[in-house]
């Protein structure tokens, strides 16, 4: 039953949760999943450093709104949609720490910009510095990103800039780190690979999506070992088969890379029209090809760039399961290449056939991964605008060790997330958040069996 609640403009939902009384007491059957049986998502954390400067001369206004650019937390949330959609609900990213800074990021030779220096740049681009690289050591250093990311309480680190800010599309840092889509950054205290993305709020999601594109295309090569971008010889592998483009491998285009969709003849060609034939629709049977090609042409992805990378992304293998020792679901390598090629762990014993009750309702669709399992979400949202509220999970298993995590979304976008919190001597973890802005709000809980987060429940909501 669905309850909707409308105060002060603030829309709420909640769906099988009574606010403010005590759970529905209806008994639900524990549905059992195999963790063998099918192909878990992954929820990754993720790192904001939003270098947006306030221009004094300007009004006090930021860079982004001097320039009337995008907001960066809008390219961020529809960006997380997107990857979460095109990987088939596989990849969950979310943020956990935003920082926005006032502030030009230092460049690799110490240089940096001032507002008059930076605008002069922009306005004349023979003036702008080089070298242009930024000083990624220093953000990682002044930031503690790699304490952060050796503790686990990060995953990823996005950067945020503009023009001439100095950051690559995509690159890594950390043990055994490799060319994704700029060279590795070495002399850092990272002791897991860490992944670099940098973004820039001049353009759109279109460019994230083929800055993670990019990305996947150099994993992949490294993975494989080869890389058929340039050359349609390179094609002995699946990965070469599956980046094969008719400009490249006329009569064999898979399903080509970010700049050239498989009809394309030229760098970023992605509205031709004329019709190729190609096995990129069969890469979604993959490991069991068929060898069937289609004929199409650009109408495929709507003759739009944005679209072919959704497209191109979602094509991707995704499967469960390993064909000669690699995994089929090409995006453990993309998401986190240490992890993919880590010696599986040591199988826990399967969840119990016996079923147990739970009160509805429960954190998400009622399953237990490892023995691990959410009970309930409560909350009360019988509140109004900039009301304080507390929202509580609760676990069904004893550990020292189990952390929660919160997340709330406004509009369907990830809003803001907490830390972990531990349960203590308790069953029940809380948050508290301000209801701050109008709009629909959904909260969401996941408990994890320890702060690294081996073993987590999905994320699951009180609308």
């Amino acid at each position: 039953m669905k309850k909707i609640f409308l105060i002060s403009g603030l829309l709420v939902f909640c769906i099988g949760v009574s606010i403010g009384v005590l759970l529905n007491k209806a008994k639900q059957k524990h549905k059992e999943i195999s963790i063998n049986q099918i192909e878990f998502s992954v929820t990754k954390k993720v790192m904001v450093i939003n270098f947006n400067p306030i221009i004094e001369n300007q009004g006090n206004r930021r860079l982004t709104e001097v320039l009337s650019w995008n907001n960066p937390q809008n390219l961020t949330n529809q960006y997380i949609i997107d990857v979460k959609q095109t990987s088939g609900n596989y990849v969950n990213y979310y943020v956990v720490d935003w920082q926005d800074i006032d502030d030009f990021p230092q460049l690799a030779d110490g240089f940096d910009y001032t507002d008059t220096s930076w605008f002069n740049c922009w306005n004349n681009h023979s003036v702008c510095h080089e070298p242009w690289l930024v000083n990624y050591q220093k953000i990682l250093n002044d930031f503690q990103v790699c304490e952060k990311r050796n503790s686990g309480e990060i995953d990823e680190l996005w950067l945020w800039g503009g023009p001439w800010f100095g950051y690559w599309e995509a690159v890594m840092t950390g043990p055994n780190a490799f060319f994704t889509n700029g060279p590795v950054i070495t002399n850092t205290s990272c002791q897991k690979q860490l992944h670099i993305m940098g973004f820039n709020y001049e353009r759109g999601v279109s460019e994230m999506l083929e800055d993670l594109g990019h990305r996947t295309e150099g994993t992949l090569s490294h993975l494989f070992g080869e890389d058929s971008r340039g050359n349609g010889n390179n094609n002995k592998t699946p990965w070469g088969k599956f980046a094969l483009s008719e400009k490249t491998a006329p009569g064999n285009s898979g399903c080509g890379w970010m700049h050239y969709a498989p009809n394309s003849q030229s760098d970023y060609d992605w509205s031709n029209q004329r019709t190729v034939s190609s096995s990129c629709e069969d890469w979604l049977n993959y490991p069991n090809l068929t060898g069937a090609k289609q004929s199409f042409n650009c109408s495929r992805w709507n003759c739009s760039g944005y679209d072919f990378k959704k497209w191109w992304l979602s094509h991707l293998p995704k499967a469960s399961g390993q064909t000669d020792g690699k995994w089929n679901n090409w995006w453990r390598y993309v998401i986190d290449f240490e992890e993919a090629i880590s010696p599986p762990a040591s199988p826990s014993p399967s969840p119990s056939s016996s079923a147990s009750p739970y009160p509805t309702p429960a954190c998400s669709l009622i399953f237990s991964v490892n023995g691990i399992s959410c009970k309930g979400l409560s909350g009360n949202i019988n509140v109004a605008l900039n009301d304080v509220v507390a929202f509580s999970c609760s676990k069904d298993f004893s550990s020292t060790e189990a952390v929660a995590y919160f997340r709330a979304l406004l509009n369907d976008a990830v809003y803001t997330e907490s830390g972990s919190v531990k349960f203590g001597d308790s069953d029940n973890a809380s948050w508290n958040i301000k209801i701050n802005k109008t709009g629909n709000w959904r909260i969401q809980c996941r408990i994890c069996n320890n702060i690294n987060q081996n073993t987590c429940t999905t994320w699951g909501q009180a609308h």
